[in-house]
């Protein structure tokens, strides 16, 4: 049975690569790639925080009959990382080391917390409660991704799974 944790949890691990190759760059102190590596990162993050926020969440919590349950948290916890991407931003901007390490040490361990709850705990109540609403969720989100790069040449791995 295909489901929508294989889905976001690809995506998951697609945004994690594009953390490390900035990381990576700062490390070796190539702010031009940095400055140009961070964007495709910070992009791809707001589009997995879409594709969440605005596909499976809605129908989540649409199935659970309320926006109080572990949605509310995950939405607060988006909004921590929203900033910290902002703060990283400057920081490579400003062609500081330090700080950039900082808030992406402050991100590294906020989006492992956080992938750990939706893997761990909301993406299965998510397949069990939306498993027949598989196809209509991806293409959701698939037409997200579409709609913000003109392409989603990931996506069809995600589901092909």
């Amino acid at each position: 049975m295909n489901k929508v944790s294989q889905f976001l949890e690809h995506d998951h691990a697609r945004c994690d690569s594009l953390y490390v190759d900035v990381v990576n760059c700062v490390a070796a102190r190539d702010w031009a790639q940095a400055a140009l590596r961070f964007p495709e990162f910070a992009e791809a993050m707001q589009l997995h925080i879409d594709m969440e926020e605005s596909v499976v969440y809605p129908a989540f919590e649409q199935a659970l009959g309320n926006d109080s349950g572990p949605t509310r948290i995950m939405r607060a916890e988006h909004q921590l990382l929203r900033e910290i991407l902002h703060r990283m931003t400057a920081a490579i901007l400003h062609r500081d080391l330090i700080e950039f390490s900082d808030h992406a040490d402050t991100f590294r361990l906020t989006t492992q917390q956080h992938n750990l709850k939706e893997e761990g705990m909301l993406f299965p109540l998510v397949d069990k409660m939306l498993h027949h609403r598989y196809d209509e969720l991806v293409q959701a989100m698939t037409g997200l991704c579409r709609s913000a790069s003109g392409q989603a040449a990931w996506a069809p791995a995600a589901s092909a799974t």
